[in-house]
Parts: structure tokens; sequence; C-alpha cells
């Protein structure tokens, strides 16, 4: 994957109005590498990447992260280096600064949804919209591929289609914030923040099993290892694929150490589907 990262390998490969995936982001409190790290590696491959908030606000990323002090700095949990320059790179761009509002989406004009991840409490904006919830079954009823990490597994299972009553991933393979990692995170650092790094009582992993038809063989946790992944290995990250008859499809990463890999998953299935 870090091959065709590298030298734009997908470059070409699409007609101008099938190339673009949308971004849709909370506000406020969006996880920086989630979406820095898919967002770089997409437009390095051509991709054309359209970001999306509520009322059309410029967005912000959790400055927890952005600029971690205290028990995040000490924990070595805030947003690495170099998803911290893609960040910095992401928010000068015109697409950036420009976004069209969550109503504005129109599924057929993109190849891929990218459902970022993030826990404080801005996300709630993003997580709990009936507007975006709609807007990802729209997005599955055309076969459009789906790409979520951390709690945007936890939109995306909130996602019910209205024909048949239950989540768009009711039986589909998935991963998200595990229980065991988010309950780690917020243990760490509760004396001090509180609730932070628990966006809701119940976690992420629990919401979500709640919507799966067998979540014991459909939930999936991944290693049991906080490291992370990065541009030149894969190692220790960990990407769930659910392949979907007639096109589409989910592919989904549990936390930031799996967004490269996320990244350029997504990027290989769409060149799959062209072929």
């Amino acid at each position: 994957y870090q091959f065709s990262f590298l030298v734009g390998g997908v470059k070409g490969k699409f007609t101008n109005n099938k190339k673009k995936i949308i971004f849709p982001l909370p506000d406020t409190d969006f996880d920086p590498t989630e979406c820095a790290v898919p967002w770089k590696i997409f437009t390095m491959e051509n991709f054309e990447v359209v970001f999306a908030t509520e009322n059309g606000a410029v967005p912000t990323g959790d400055p927890t992260l952005l600029n971690p002090s205290g028990i995040i700095w000490l924990a070595q949990m805030g947003t690495a280096e170099e998803p911290k320059q893609f960040y910095d790179e992401m928010i000068q761009t015109e697409a950036f600064n420009n976004p069209i509002r969550w109503s504005d989406i129109h599924p057929p004009d993109y190849v891929a949804i990218h459902l970022t991840g993030g826990h404080a409490p801005g996300m709630k904006q993003y997580l709990e919209s009936t507007d975006l919830k709609n807007k990802i079954v729209q997005f599955t009823k055309h076969k459009i591929l789906v790409s979520s990490i951390c709690h945007g597994s936890l939109l995306l299972a909130r996602s019910i289609d209205p024909d048949s009553g239950h989540s768009v991933v009711r039986d589909v393979n998935l991963t998200s914030l595990p229980h065991w990692m988010e309950d780690v995170a917020w243990n760490v650092t509760r004396l001090t923040l509180g609730m932070h790094y628990r966006t809701y009582e119940q976690y992420c992993e629990d919401e979500i099993r709640t919507f799966l038809s067998n979540p014991d063989v459909l939930f999936q946790v991944g290693p049991s290892s906080l490291g992370a992944g990065n541009a030149f290995n894969h190692d220790d990250a960990f990407v769930v694929e659910h392949v979907q008859e007639g096109g589409g499809g989910f592919l989904s990463g549990r936390w930031p150490g799996d967004a490269y890999l996320l990244g350029y998953k997504v990027v290989d299935a769409l060149l799959k589907s062209t072929l």
C-alpha cells in the first residue's frame, strides 16, 4: 500500500465526475489523525476530498489532541508529528475552508464517504445527526463505499434503513474503538479530564454490538495492542473489510493507529472497482 501512496498509483484511473470522496465532520472535536491521514492519502492519489459540516462552518479538530498537555502529553496520546503536519496542511486548503452543508450532500456524486472518529463532546453534533444518518442510508442504497474509523463506526451503526427497520450494518463485519481501548484511555485521563474520553456512558463497541445481528461474529475487536501503524509499517494496524455484492462495501478501523492502513485499503478498493 505504501508504494501506491508514494507514487500516486491511482492517478488518472477515475473520470472527473466520479472521483470525489466526502468527509462529513462536526464543527469541532473530530480526531485530527483519523481525518488528516486518509485525506493526505486520498489527495495524493488524485481524489478530490469534499468536506461537509452541519451548516457550512469551517471545522476544527480536537484541541486536546492537537495541543496536548498534562496527562495527554505524558501518556503520548496527542496527535503524532506526521499526522499533525498533514492536519496543518489540510486546514489551509480551499476545500477545508469551504465545506458544504450536510443537507447538500448528494451521494451519487461520490465514490466513497469517510466517517472520521473522535471522542470529545463536540462529536455529539455529528454522532446524533438525523440528517447524516439519513445520508448514510442513501450511500449504502447506492452501493457507495463507506469508510469509518473509531466513533465514525458508531454513526454508521446508528443509521437505520427505514425499509428494513435495521441498521445498515446489521449483517456487516465491522470494527470501531474497542471497549478495552476506550476504557484504558478513560482511566488514564478521568482524574483530570473527567468524561472527555468517554463520549457516552455506554462504550462505543457496546452500543454498536446492539445493532448487529450476530455481534460475536460480526464485530471484530482486533489485536490487544496499543501499537500503531504508520506510512511504512502496518504490522500493528487493523482494518476490517466487508465486501458487498454489487459494489460498495465497508472498511473500518479502530483508532488513529489504523488510519494509514484504512486510507490505503480505501484507495485499493476503489481502484479494483474500476478494473
